[in-house]
């Protein structure tokens, strides 16, 4: 997607930083990694 810039949410040590609500790239998540059903999920 030429102009968006993708920032892990994890790097920010910010407890209320809202929870993502669009999920990209969920084929090279690590196995552990759990997406909410609630969020968008794309490929």
């Amino acid at each position: 997607m030429p102009g968006f810039v993708a920032v892990p949410v994890g790097v920010f040590a910010e407890p209320t930083f809202p929870p993502p609500t669009y999920s990209i790239y969920e084929a090279r998540k690590h196995r552990w990694v759990t997406v909410p059903g609630d969020v968008d999920h794309h490929d």
